[in-house]
């Protein structure tokens, strides 16, 4: 009987966990390409191309884990993150009243392009 209860319990804890992270996971857009750019610097836009001022910006541990560094956008939309080395970087871009989105950022000095992200307005 008390192996039942801590079978029943287990799975509880499991399904909640699951269910968890299926939630987070429905709150943030993945976007697979990598952007390679020349430096962990750039702007963010509303899909309108008009700037958006406050937007935060998180550099996240490899596989979208735990937040490294993050900064804001200035009244411009520009910001900027420090980086250690050209390699990718994770980054989470978030807006309230936008959609959050997780990309990826290859960094190259010999990259011609400067990163602008565009988020879209949430439903």
């Amino acid at each position: 009987m008390q192996n039942i209860f801590i079978f029943r319990f287990i799975l509880f804890i499991t399904l909640s966990i699951v269910l968890f992270n299926v939630a987070l996971a429905q709150d943030e857009i993945v976007i697979k390409k990598i952007f390679k750019v020349r430096s962990l610097s750039g702007s963010i836009e509303n899909t309108n191309g008009d700037a958006l001022e406050n937007a935060v910006i998180e550099q996240l541990s490899r596989n979208w884990g735990k937040t490294i560094e993050s900064t804001m956008t200035n009244s411009g939309g520009f910001f900027t993150l420090p980086e250690r080395s050209e390699r990718v970087y994770c980054l989470r871009v978030k807006k309230q009243g936008f959609e959050t989105l997780l990309i990826r950022v290859a960094v190259n000095k010999r990259a011609k392009k400067t990163l602008v992200i565009r988020l879209p307005f949430s439903n």
